[in-house]
């Protein structure tokens, strides 16, 4: 059967690559050839395999060792191996000669138990021609040979690394915004755990006390190891960055291979507990129809008296801005000779209304940005930078904000506070209320700039 040549690049059927090599190259249409005996990273076991016949057995004799092809397969830690997807090289095919593909079963399965014994993980060989027939060819560093079918001397053991990123304390993989962070220039801190875990293949199983040294493509990215690997091989790594978007870790540990991982920093949960409240901004319509109608300078008409100098949910200098009865904006901008307060000691009209500034505006608005009702949030920029969005919910998940922009800043908002922007009136107050009033110990999750 006419067979593309694999090389170096090509991928696995289930993810991952065939990796490059050290010595003498034998290049193939520009890319380094795949070899029997070589190695490739399966993506779904995160393991790094060897790369064994299946199929035809004739190949192109390279140094001593033959050539891949298309179908071969990558002995890993999967319990079927993946096959070779050869494409980079383009329309090169080599004849296998089907024909003389034999069941080697007897001297494979010595191969195989041994790679089982040395496998912290089951491995299964098939041909294709039949689940119990083990493909003819390399399995896990044992060579067939064409003429009397004895196995050739193993290979040097291979150590591995394997990565995991570990669950956070919300169940995923996200990334967190430690508590004690602040943001810098405008940008949050990441911060991820990952655990690396290195194996030999003729050790059965992990590797302890193993020094590994992990870097990052970027220059910014500040990468640690926890120390030395524990009993099961295993070293925590940890990534913080201010940096959003694609990174690689690798090692350069030598004596290890591994594959690198990929990484796409973008959300990442806030890992403190946020109170959330809310604000308004006035409405006329909930002043007093009786009220006095009154002109204010610097204010377009006649408004009723306690829309423009009142307390509570109806007046501008309480809540800041309000909307008069016609849908206009009227903005408070401080005088008034502060609050009278009534019988009851509460505050409920400026002392000297006469002495108080206000003004037409086009809307309401924010630090950041233009407030819009249900979506805009105020916030402290030292923990949620402005323009930021977030996405909010109760501990428990039995109560959802959704997504809200951080548009605003609030004089009484600092650290893990946000106040939520509900609209105008009595109106938007009882729909808050009536969704469960303010929220304690919420989680909140940073989607993006």
């Amino acid at each position: 059967m006419d067979r593309r040549v694999a090389v170096v690049g090509d991928k696995l059927e289930r993810g991952g690559e065939i990796l490059p090599y050290d010595g003498s190259p034998c290049t193939w249409m520009g890319h380094q050839m795949a070899l029997i005996g070589g190695q490739a990273f399966c993506a779904a076991c995160q393991h790094i395999g060897v790369i064994a016949m299946a199929g035809g057995q004739h190949r192109l004799p390279l140094m001593g060792i033959q050539s891949a092809l298309d179908l071969d397969i990558v002995l890993c830690a999967c319990k079927t191996p993946p096959r070779i997807i050869a494409e980079l090289s383009g329309d090169s095919w080599i004849d296998d000669d089907e024909s003389e593909a034999v069941s080697m079963a007897p001297v494979i399965g010595e191969a195989l138990a041994a790679l089982r014994a040395a496998s912290p993980a089951p491995v299964a060989v098939s041909s294709g021609n039949s689940p119990d027939e083990p493909a003819a060819g390399l399995v896990a560093g044992f060579f067939v040979g064409e003429e009397t079918g004895t196995p050739a001397a193993a290979p040097a053991p291979i150590v591995t690394l394997a990565w995991e990123i570990q669950n956070n304390q919300f169940g995923d993989k996200l990334p967190v915004i430690p508590t004690e962070s602040r943001v810098e220039h405008g940008k949050i801190l990441y911060r991820l755990k990952i655990k690396a875990t290195v194996h030999s293949s003729s050790q059965n199983g992990q590797i302890a006390g193993r020094t590994i040294e992990v870097k990052s493509n970027r220059g910014d990215d500040q990468v640690r190891v926890s120390g030395p690997t524990a009993s099961d091989g295993s070293a925590i790594v940890t990534l913080e960055t201010r940096k959003p978007g694609a990174l690689q870790l690798s090692t350069s540990t030598p004596g290890i291979t591994a594959a690198p991982l990929s990484i796409n920093l973008q959300e990442a949960w806030y890992e403190s507990g946020f109170h959330i409240t809310h604000y308004i901004i006035a409405d006329e319509r909930d002043a007093p129809a009786n009220d006095p109608m009154l002109q204010a300078p610097g204010v377009t008409g006649l408004h009723r008296r306690s829309f423009l100098y009142g307390a509570g949910r109806q007046g501008v200098p309480m809540q800041g801005t309000g909307i008069t009865l016609n849908n206009r904006y009227v903005r408070y901008n401080g005088g008034g000779g502060g609050w009278h307060h009534n019988a009851a000691g509460n505050p409920d009209i400026l002392n000297h209304p006469a002495g108080a500034h206000l003004s037409d505006t086009d809307g309401v608005h924010g630090r950041f940005a233009d407030l819009v009702a249900n979506r805009s949030i105020a916030v402290d920029p030292t923990v949620i930078p402005g323009h930021s969005r977030v996405y909010i919910t109760s501990h428990d998940g039995s109560r959802i904000v959704g997504e809200r922009s951080a548009d605003d800043t609030g004089g009484l908002v600092h650290g893990a506070h946000i106040d939520h922007f509900s609209g105008a009136g009595r109106a938007a107050d009882d729909a808050w209320n009536a969704a469960g009033r303010d929220i304690h110990n919420a989680k909140v999750r940073f989607l993006g700039y």
